[in-house]
């Protein structure tokens, strides 16, 4: 009884967040493309006007295929044949495409939740996840992180089911899922590694060894499922690339500082570097370049690199930003009113604080210790990533359907959240809110006066 009703309830929200999604892109549209988005489009309507995946010649793995590769499927050829191509009428069945993608963010953020606390829980993981505004913004965008969101999730979920299951199959499909995240974002195999680790960490003394033969069967299928593509990659270019090139162009960026505020990429170098990588014609070079770049500027920055990365990478990737500001700002959007964007602006704002606080307490009132590790593990491996390549908001989406649950329990539980944290536990979740708080959120502060004030980012 209690698993139809659960079903009933996934089917409900699952709906109301597709309905909810469907809406804001009618009321979005037209939208205009910008940054990555225009890449991976561009290699949608290659690989729909069979040409393969590439963009011009010499870009064939420049970012991960997976993407690409599902807005194809929403491109009729027999519309890119005609004389006079309507950019538009391509764009809208891609993004209705995403639309119906990201409302399956709802019932596997539930499953998840279910796996993880209860039946409750997972009702309000549904909510808050069918009304998040930044996965319903990017719901109706081109980027990858859409795509990677549902995969990670749904390898989330798979995963921990797995660690309290023997069945060896369990961990094949949850490797098959992250290989196929991974060729959405190399970020999938990183995330694969700390759900490996986390099984064996929790396991028992006596379910060690059995625990590390079902993370490496998880590994391997997981890389199983990225060999063909790196075959692939191989005999287009003559080289190893297991998934992408653009792994160390992604330092190279994150990794620009500018003398007179460190706290943010220096406009300049990022452009003139861009310029000097785009010139080079073949992608192994070009590569190569980014790759002696990145260390390059890792070695200037010494001894002060490592805390001006954690400050400025704890800003970039965990602040109140959200990319739909970006998208207003770049004017991608209809003409909005000044109401409209600062409606936007509070509502998303206030919604993720809530959830990165609610989050955290939740995970520190959890009573399982497996259940407070494997979000540590898996946000904490991520940030670790990021702390040496780039970082933006953008980057932690495919964090929020592990996060939510967390926050959903400690909603439910609000009234035993101080009973449960003697002055002791409060130690850890203290030092978490005190870096979200004096780290994170003030790092945005500059761009939402300004949206709030004039209605895009400021100038830098």
């Amino acid at each position: 009884m209690m698993l139809r009703r659960f079903a009933r309830h996934l089917v409900v929200i699952t709906v109301i967040g597709l309905v909810v999604r469907l809406l804001c892109l009618h009321m979005a549209l037209p939208i205009e493309l910008t940054g990555d988005e225009v890449y991976y489009t561009t290699v949608a309507y290659n690989i729909a006007g069979g040409y393969g995946h590439l963009r011009i010649e010499e870009m064939r793995a420049s970012w991960p295929p997976a993407n690409a590769y599902f807005l194809s499927m929403f491109i009729d050829p027999e519309v890119l044949e005609e004389r006079v191509v309507n950019f538009q009428r391509i764009l809208k069945p891609m993004l209705v495409g995403q639309a119906i993608l990201g409302s399956l963010l709802v019932p596997l953020a539930m499953i998840l939740s279910r796996r993880l606390f209860d039946d409750r829980t997972s009702l309000i993981t549904g909510v808050i996840t069918a009304f998040y505004p930044t996965f319903i913004a990017f719901s109706h965008y081109g980027w990858a992180e859409n795509l990677f969101a549902v995969l990670v999730a749904a390898a989330l979920a798979a995963a921990v089911y797995a660690q309290r299951s023997s069945r060896l199959c369990m961990a094949a499909i949850t490797g098959v899922l992250f290989g196929l995240a991974a060729l959405t974002r190399e970020t999938g195999l990183v995330i694969a590694a700390a759900c490996g680790l986390w099984w064996v960490w929790v396991a028992a003394s006596a379910g060690r060894k059995r625990a590390v033969a079902r993370c490496g069967l998880m590994l391997l299928v997981a890389l199983a499922t990225i060999t063909p593509w790196t075959i692939r990659n191989y005999r287009a270019l003559g080289g190893f690339v297991p998934v992408s090139t653009v792994g160390w162009m992604a330092v190279s960026e994150g990794n620009i500082f500018d003398t007179d505020d460190w706290l943010h990429p220096n406009r300049d170098l990022l452009v003139e570097f861009r310029a000097s990588h785009g010139r080079i014609p073949n992608e192994l070079e070009r590569m190569e370049y980014a790759h002696r770049t990145a260390l390059e500027l890792i070695r200037k920055e010494q001894p002060t690199w490592i805390l001006k990365k954690f400050v400025r990478t704890s800003g970039q990737l965990f602040s109140p930003d959200s990319f739909l500001f970006k998208k207003i700002s770049r004017g991608t959007y209809p003409v909005m009113p000044m109401a409209a964007i600062r409606f936007l602006l509070v509502v998303t704002v206030f919604a993720y604080i809530v959830i990165v606080v609610a989050g955290i307490l939740g995970i520190a009132i959890t009573p399982d210790r497996r259940l407070k590790l494997l979000p540590c593990l898996v946000i904490g491996s991520v940030f670790l990533l990021h702390l040496v390549a780039n970082a933006s908001s953008r980057y932690r989406l495919p964090l929020m359907p592990l996060l939510i649950p967390y926050a959903s329990y400690a909603i439910i539980h609000w009234r035993g959240i101080r009973p449960r944290l003697t002055w002791k536990r409060w130690i850890i979740p203290a030092v978490v809110l005190l870096w979200f708080f004096a780290l994170c959120v003030p790092y945005f502060a500059g761009d939402a006066v300004s949206l709030w004030v004039q209605g895009t980012y400021e100038s830098r």
